[in-house]
């Protein structure tokens, strides 16, 4: 059996306590700090984007292993969190000139904050993808937004 690391994922099945919750989200905030600076362009490499989806998935491990069951942490802020995590992979995704796979973060990110209760946060999401499906790579309009086109 080999022992849980720092950036390793926690193990499921295993009941965590408050004080290792609050040590891995502690850690996994850190983490998520350090790597925010280097999603803009000229900063951002694919292994950035990497990390954040590796974050989005400790933080939903987190969630099955116990966080959403204590009374410290609730469910809705570490959804938020992985929604943020999500989010970033985005904007690091637009930022290598990747919008596929942005509006596959997108995406994700607003119905993880549908989810948590955020829904501003997920508006927000959900007009970066407008954005994102109005214009091709190209720069020039793919088609009407629907807002415009609703009009």
């Amino acid at each position: 059996m080999s022992k849980s690391t720092d950036r390793g994922p926690t193990r499921e099945g295993w009941p965590l306590n408050d004080a290792l919750i609050r040590h891995r989200l502690l850690a996994l905030d850190r983490r998520y700090l350090f790597a925010l600076p280097n999603i803009t362009v000229g900063r951002v490499t694919a292994e950035i984007v990497q990390e954040l989806e590796q974050i989005a998935v400790e933080y939903e491990t987190l969630l099955r292993g116990g966080a959403s069951i204590s009374p410290r942490f609730s469910e809705a802020t570490v959804r938020v969190k992985i929604g943020d995590a999500l989010g970033s992979a985005a904007w690091a995704c637009e930022a290598l000139q990747e919008p596929d796979r942005a509006r596959a973060f997108f995406m994700a990110a607003a119905l993880i904050y549908k989810r948590a209760g955020a829904p501003e946060k997920a508006r927000r999401c959900r007009a970066e993808l407008d954005r994102l499906n109005f214009y091709r790579a190209d720069g020039a309009p793919a088609a009407r937004s629907p807002r415009t086109a609703a009009s």
